[in-house]
């Protein structure tokens, strides 16, 4: 069953457009990806996801949250009669800040749901069969919840431990100082380790170097401020987030993003 509501509520912080469960799932094409957040899980068979070069199995018990704008793509399995999915999407004006708070990049994928994450839709499914006012306030306070359900079920999956004291001092410098001029030998003049082992280590245990670590970082740090600081010029937010060159600001935000900065903080109006 699917449902789809008939307008977009822009007034509300969270707001679903559309919601399916056990719904027969076709192939779907998004050269340009989707306009809201798109969660989809597997209730049964298997279907295939391509999503950033990468060609991703989802069977049972697994599920992708994509933001808005991410190209992929979707289809069954050629060997599989059906391929039964759950689905929600949504948006809203705190999807910038619930983004960084998940750290949700080009998309989250995840092996193994939990109880919580996997009989979400399952469970609440006949709460977003009415627009009426009353229950929109309650569908927004339910997608918050369903946010949170990714954060708990995403750090359980990959939490890494705190206590080593060579990253955990590469980040501290870098979420302290990265509104200023940062590079390998002033990250390894406050650590005091030398470059080649401080990224050795960094790398090893982040899947980054420090510098490409900051680049994220910077980067959300200016979705947010799109978003909550409408007075801020695109240029003013670039220096502000540590990027004095604007043409670079603009060319990482898009190749982050899909979106340049501007298109960004339109589509969150």
């Amino acid at each position: 069953m699917r449902f789809a509501f008939s307008k977009l509520n822009q007034n509300f912080p969270l707001a679903c457009e559309t919601i399916g469960y056990n719904w027969s799932q076709h192939k779907v094409y998004r050269p340009k990806g989707y306009s809201f957040f798109h969660w989809l899980q597997t209730e049964k068979g298997k279907g295939y996801i391509e999503i950033e070069s990468q060609i991703i199995k989802l069977s049972d018990n697994q599920g992708i949250l994509i933001p808005p704008n991410v190209p992929h793509n979707y289809y069954p399995d050629s060997n599989n009669n059906e391929w039964l999915t759950s689905f929600l999407t949504f948006y809203g004006r705190a999807t910038p800040i619930l983004s960084d708070f998940i750290d949700i990049k080009n998309f989250i994928y995840f092996s193994d749901l939990s109880e919580e994450l996997a009989t979400f839709i399952k469970n609440n499914f006949p709460t977003f069969l009415n627009d009426d006012l009353d229950y929109l306030y309650t569908q927004s306070s339910l997608i918050y919840n369903f946010f949170m359900l990714i954060k708990k079920n995403y750090s359980k999956i990959n939490y890494i431990p705190k206590n080593d004291p060579v990253t955990e001092a590469i980040i501290t410098y870098l979420e302290n100082e990265y509104s200023y001029s940062i590079t390998n030998k002033s990250i390894a003049d406050y650590t005091g380790y030398s470059i080649s082992y401080q990224n050795e280590i960094f790398k090893n245990t982040f899947g980054l170097t420090p510098l490409q670590y900051l680049t994220e970082y910077r980067l959300r740090k200016a979705k947010y401020l799109l978003v909550t600081r409408k007075d801020l010029q695109v240029q003013e937010i670039a220096e502000l987030v540590g990027f004095p060159d604007v043409s670079r600001f603009i060319h990482l935000f898009k190749n982050y993003n899909n979106l340049t900065p501007a298109k960004y903080r339109k589509t969150m109006n």
